[in-house]
């Protein structure tokens, strides 16, 4: 499984996930303060309302970098694992959040939220993840 050291595509996986959300949070504090300060319209608004969108987008190629270059196949299908624990949480909780909206009147959360949720989600499973099969490894 993991040991201590890291394999090349994760090293470059984290560094880019840094990268890209250290990038979101510049632009959403950006993007925040000029709204607010400057109440733009037009073109100008929507640029600036998908802005932040850009940093996320470059995480979901970071993502897939990653699982082209990762060579070991236990590490990247613990990944997919994860990827698709979080998909499936997130999948969930937007069916019944829709379902609420559409049959009990309930007032949907902004569609950002969908990314709040997500990334945890995956961040959750991969430490279950790891624990299961340390877990199993040990039993063995």
């Amino acid at each position: 499984m993991e040991c201590g050291t890291k394999s090349a595509a994760m090293k470059v996986y984290e560094r880019g996930v840094m990268k890209t959300m250290s990038m979101y949070v510049l632009i959403i504090l950006g993007v925040a303060w000029t709204v607010r300060h400057h109440h733009p319209t037009g073109v100008v608004a929507y640029v600036l309302a998908v802005l932040p969108a850009l940093p996320i987008m470059g995480m979901l190629a970071v993502m897939g970098v990653y699982l082209r270059d990762e060579k070991d196949e236990f590490l990247r299908w613990m990944m997919i694992q994860a990827l698709l624990w979080a998909t499936g949480v997130t999948l969930a909780v937007c069916t019944v959040i829709g379902f609420l909206q559409s049959f009990a009147a309930m007032r949907a959360p902004e569609m950002f939220w969908v990314f709040v949720l997500y990334w945890p989600a995956f961040g959750v499973a991969r430490v279950i993840l790891k624990l299961s099969y340390n877990r199993q490894a040990a039993d063995e």
